[in-house]
């Protein structure tokens, strides 16, 4: 996703502000020090406390724009659908690898985080995860809650998956999976 110079500025301009604030509140403990040590009769500046208050007032308003921002740039709806669609494409990803007993090339619309995460998962992670409802992948990309088994979305390094060999009695053109019940 492209983001706009307007956006990109503000992006900088919170997290300049929210250093500010930081180097602040860690300055704090060093002043009350100094005042210990003879620096100025053992306690902070009421100046310090009045910027603390006006520092935390920042912080919060910050803290909102920027909540606000983020609603702004995704709204929940997209966010839960982009989430769908990342956890369909996985899935079916980790299927297609299986039943073509070799990996499939990642799919290039999958996010940044979860590619290599797929190109580190060893057989028995792919069967957990082409076996796992909707849902449930859904929730373990995000982070919600993990399959049991199925390692977190992380940057894994690759590996070579080996599939098992047809048996011999199995017919190579039958497909290797169903679709509900047989008649």
């Amino acid at each position: 996703m492209l983001l706009s110079t307007t956006l990109l500025r503000k992006l900088a301009e919170l997290a300049h502000r929210a250093l500010e604030i930081l180097m602040r509140l860690l300055g704090i403990p060093f002043s009350l020090a100094g005042g210990i040590l003879g620096g100025g009769g053992g306690a902070a500046p009421a100046h310090d406390d009045e910027s603390l208050e006006a520092l935390e007032a920042r912080a919060k308003r910050a803290e909102a724009a920027l909540s606000q921002f983020e609603s702004k740039l995704r709204p929940d709806g997209e966010l839960v659908a982009a989430r769908r669609r990342n956890a369909h494409v996985a899935w079916r990803w980790a299927a297609g690898s299986l039943l073509a007993r070799e990996t499939l090339p990642v799919p290039a619309g999958l996010p940044r985080t979860v590619k290599p995460w797929l190109r580190g998962l060893d057989y028995a992670s792919l069967q957990k995860l082409a076996a796992a409802q909707a849902e449930d992948v859904m929730r373990h990309i995000s982070g919600e809650r993990l399959i049991d088994g199925l390692p977190a979305v992380a940057d894994l390094p690759p590996v070579s998956v080996v599939y098992p060999k047809p048996a011999d009695d199995e017919d190579e053109s039958a497909p290797r999976i169903s679709y509900g019940a047989q008649r």
